[in-house]
């Protein structure tokens, strides 16, 4: 792939210490700055050289679905309590505060945080 190419960057749960925690995101490949992709969240830790934090995963940005290109969405584990969304709507002195059932779709792929 490209430098223009977009990469989906996780942890490597194989090989990522349990002291740090990999923010997952899309990156572009031509990249103009330092990004902070990982924390360790019970310093001091010390990492060995070359040590494997997180992969990139090319994301094809020429294959197109539907009239779509691939995208990547935030998401949480759905348990007893179904993902919801909390909206205060306000129109003059009038109120409104909603809560709802997200649409969860089912054309989703994911991604275990264990092979």
């Amino acid at each position: 792939m490209g430098l223009d190419s977009e990469y989906f960057v996780i942890g490597e749960t194989a090989h990522t210490p349990l002291e740090i925690e990999v923010a997952p995101m899309t990156i572009k490949g031509k990249i103009r700055c330092l990004i902070l992709l990982a924390c360790c969240m019970h310093p001091p830790f010390y990492l060995v050289e070359g040590q494997i934090l997180a992969q990139a995963i090319p994301v094809p940005a020429e294959i197109i679905a539907d009239g779509k290109s691939p995208e990547v969405y935030w998401i949480e584990v759905v348990g007893e309590n179904k993902p919801s969304m909390a909206c205060n709507i306000a129109c003059g002195s009038e109120r409104l505060h909603v809560e709802r059932v997200l649409d969860t779709e089912i054309d989703v792929t994911v991604i275990p945080e264990a092979l």
